[in-house]
């Protein structure tokens, strides 16, 4: 694949999937208006470790943190600043956070750190 696969849906029925399926979730939370954001969809996401890597482990999500469903999250997360990267276990317990833009390897790094945590 040459570009992470995001899941669109709802939050609940991604929960749910993840569940099932024993898989850990990345969350990029962002805002429109940020321009860290849209460097790590240009950049990070777009780097074929990080593509690979991503697919293979997790299921991963954007959401635009100001709309729908990103409204509650953002309150229920306690976002403030993006981007907001956030890993969840399968049981729907986020494991680990880390804030802003960041290149591959980086990025890599924290989600293996974040599929150690139970």
């Amino acid at each position: 694949a040459t570009e992470m696969k995001f899941n669109e849906g709802q939050w609940k029925d991604i929960a749910e999937l993840a569940k099932k399926n024993n898989t850990y979730i990345f969350v990029d939370a962002y805002a429109t208006w940020c321009g860290p954001c849209k460097l790590l969809k240009a950049k990070t996401f777009k780097e074929q470790a990080v593509v690979e890597f991503f697919n293979k482990n997790f299921i991963n999500v954007t959401m635009d943190m100001e709309n729908g469903q990103g409204e509650q999250l953002a309150e229920k997360w306690q976002i403030d600043a993006y981007p907001t990267l956030l890993f969840f276990n399968p049981q729907g317990k986020l494991v680990k956070r880390a804030l802003g833009f960041m290149d591959g390897k980086a990025l890599i790094a924290i989600g293996k750190e974040a599929l150690a945590k139970k």
